[in-house]
C-alpha cells in the first residue's frame, strides 16, 4: 500500500512547534501557547521514539504520525516500523493558552529523525506555541514529498490495534514508581535463558503482581487489590517497556489494561492535562498480523454495513460520545452499536478511549483500504463451517454466568474430528470470544495466542446457528450459574 506524503516545509522547533501537516489531505490547523514546555517535549521526545526509524529503509514503510485536531482535545497517533509498538498523546485544550487558528480533522504530520535534537531544546523558561499546519505554509515553504510504501501486514498490524482497544481489556491503577521499578530491572538484568515473557499474576484478595521470567522476579503493585478469580497472565514484548521511562516522572497515575494471553498489553499515563497511551504487542513474533486470530475473538454476527456507516455518520457530527449515547442517538440496539464500533475502529475510522468509553470519529488514512483483502477469511473459520454442516458438532450445554461483572455466555460441546474433542467457548454480552479450551493439538500448543482453533470456532458457530448442530437434552435451558473455574477471563 503506497502513501503518498507531502508538506509545504519541514517541521521546525525554535520558540515554536511547529508541526508540518500533509497538504495531500483536508487542511488540519491549530494554534496555542503551552503552558508547560518541558512536560510536552517530554512526551513528544518519547512519541518520536516509536514514530522516528532508524534508518531509511524502515522510514519508507512507516506512516507519519496523524494528528486529529478536535473541539476539546488534539491527538498524535505513531506506530512503529516493526508493528510493535502503538502510542498515542491526548491532549486537553487546558494544555494551551491563547488558542487562535483551529480547524478539526486528520493528517500527517511530518516527524523525522532530526526532529528530536530540536525538541531537547525546548525550554520551561521560555515561551512556546504549538501550531499545526498554516494557510501560509504553501506560499512560504517549497513543498517536500515522499512516498511511504506501506507493507500490507503493518498496516493490517496498526487496524488490528485499534481494534483491540475497543474490546474491553481488563484495568487497574498502578503506581508510577512500582512500573518504573520493573523497567529498571529489565535494563539491569540480561536474562540467560528461557522463557523471557512478563507475568500478571492476579491471586484474590491479594496485590496484583507483576513477574519477570527466567528471574521469577516479583514485583507487588502496591494499592491495587484483586477480588476476581485466581488467574496468570503471560505476555511479550517487555523491553518495549522502556519506552516509558521519559513518561513515568511525569505521571500523576497510570492505568494498566490486559485483554489476555499473548494479546496487547497497554499502559495509560495521565500526565496533568496530557494522555499518553503506549500500547505494547507480541504480534511480530507470530501470525496475528499476518493471519487473522484476532478478527475470530471478535463477534460473529454484527451490525448491517447501512448501520455500520449510520453509527459513523452519527460519530463524525458529534465528534464524540459513549456507546450508550450514539445507541440513543440512532436507535440502533446497543450490541449492535458495539460489534459497529468495533468494525470502524479497526478499519482506522474511530478512535477509542478505553477509561472514558468515548468515542471519537478520525481517519487514519485519506485513501480508502481494502478491508476484504487486508482480513481475508482464515482456513479455521472455513473448517469450523465443514465441520458444523457436517453434522460433527454437539452442543451438550449452555449456561449463562451473571456473576461477574461482566456477564458470559458458556457453551459446552462435543466437536467429532480426527478424535473426539470436548470444548468449552465463553462470549461476552457483545458476543466476543472471551475464553476457549479444546483437547486438541492447536490449542495444547498456542492456547489462545494464535487465535482460538477449529473446534472452538465450530462450538461458537453452533450456538450461534442452533439448528445446523445436534444438542444435548439441557444444551438450551439458559441458566444462571456462579462458577469457580479459574480459567475464567477477565
Amino acid at each position: 500500500m503506497d502513501i503518498i506524503l507531502a508538506y509545504a516545509r519541514p517541521t521546525q522547533v525554535a520558540t515554536t512547534v511547529a508541526l508540518a501537516t500533509n497538504v495531500r489531505r483536508p487542511p488540519v490547523t491549530f494554534a496555542g501557547r503551552v503552558r508547560d514546555p518541558l512536560l510536552l517535549r517530554q512526551l513528544l521526545l518519547v512519541q518520536h521514539q516509536v514514530a522516528a526509524a532508524a534508518n531509511d529503509a524502515a522510514w519508507r514503510t512507516t506512516l507519519d504520525p496523524v494528528v486529529t485536531v478536535q473541539p476539546d482535545q488534539l491527538v498524535i497517533e505513531s506506530y512503529s516500523s516493526d508493528g510493535a509498538v502503538y502510542a498515542r498523546l491526548s491532549a486537553a485544550l487546558s494544555a494551551f493558552t491563547d488558542i487562535g487558528e483551529m480547524q478539526a480533522g486528520s493528517t500527517n504530520i511530518d516527524f523525522t529523525w532530526d526532529l528530536a535534537p530540536a525538541l531537547q531544546a525546548l525550554r520551561s523558561s521560555h515561551p512556546t506555541r504549538l501550531t499545526i499546519g498554516s494557510a501560509a505554509d504553501a506560499e512560504t515553504f517549497e513543498r517536500t514529498e515522499r512516498v511511504a510504501q506501506l507493507p500490507a501486514a503493518w498496516v493490517k498490524g496498526l487496524l488490528q490495534v485499534q481494534g483491540a482497544l475497543t474490546a474491553h481489556p481488563f484495568t487497574f491503577p498502578v503506581r508510577p514508581v512500582d512500573l518504573a521499578s520493573v523497567i529498571t530491572y529489565l535494563a539491569e538484568h540480561t536474562p540467560k535463558g528461557s522463557p523471557q515473557g512478563i507475568r500478571y499474576e492476579f491471586v484474590p484478595n491479594a496485590p496484583i503482581q507483576i513477574v519477570l521470567e527466567p528471574w521469577e522476579a516479583h514485583f507487588p503493585l502496591r494499592g491495587t487489590q484483586y477480588t476476581g478469580f485466581a488467574r496468570t497472565v503471560r505476555l511479550w514484548g517487555r523491553q518495549r517497556l522502556a519506552l516509558l521511562r521519559g513518561v513515568l516522572p511525569y505521571a500523576d497515575h497510570v492505568t494498566v489494561a490486559i485483554l489476555g494471553r499473548g494479546l496487547p498489553h497497554v499502559y495509560i499515563c495521565q500526565c496533568g492535562p496530557y494522555q499518553f497511551t503506549l500500547a505494547v504487542s507480541g504480534w511480530t513474533a507470530d501470525d496475528w498480523t499476518m493471519g487473522s486470530g484476532f478478527d475470530l475473538l471478535a463477534a460473529f454476527t454484527g451490525a448491517t454495513a447501512e448501520r455500520t456507516q449510520h453509527v459513523y455518520q452519527f460519530l463524525a457530527n458529534r465528534q464524540t460520545a459513549r456507546r450508550e449515547e450514539i445507541a440513543l442517538g440512532t436507535g440502533i440496539p446497543g450490541t449492535e452499536v458495539e460489534q459497529a464500533l468495533f468494525q470502524l475502529s479497526r478499519a482506522g475510522k474511530v478512535l477509542y478511549d478505553p477509561l472514558n468509553g468515548q468515542y471519537r470519529a478520525r481517519d487514519l488514512f485519506a485513501e480508502p483500504l481494502d478491508l476484504a483483502t487486508l482480513f481475508v477469511a482464515d482456513p479455521r473459520l472455513a473448517a469450523a463451517q465443514s465441520l458444523l454442516e457436517g453434522g460433527q458438532v454437539q452442543i451438550q450445554r449452555v449456561s449463562a454466568d451473571g456473576t461477574n461483572a461482566r456477564p458470559v455466555t458458556r457453551i459446552s460441546a462435543t466437536v467429532h474430528d480426527d478424535s473426539d474433542y470436548t470444548v468449552m467457548v465463553q462470549l461476552d454480552e457483545n458476543g466476543r470470544l472471551r475464553f476457549g479450551r479444546c483437547q486438541c493439538a492447536f490449542f495444547r500448543m498456542n492456547t489462545l495466542t494464535r487465535g482460538p482453533c477449529p473446534h472452538i470456532l465450530a462450538a461458537r458457530l453452533a450456538f450461534d446457528t442452533p439448528t445446523a448442530a445436534a444438542t444435548g437434552p439441557d444444551a438450551l435451558s439458559i441458566t444462571a450459574t456462579a462458577t469457580t473455574d479459574e480459567s475464567i477471563p477477565f
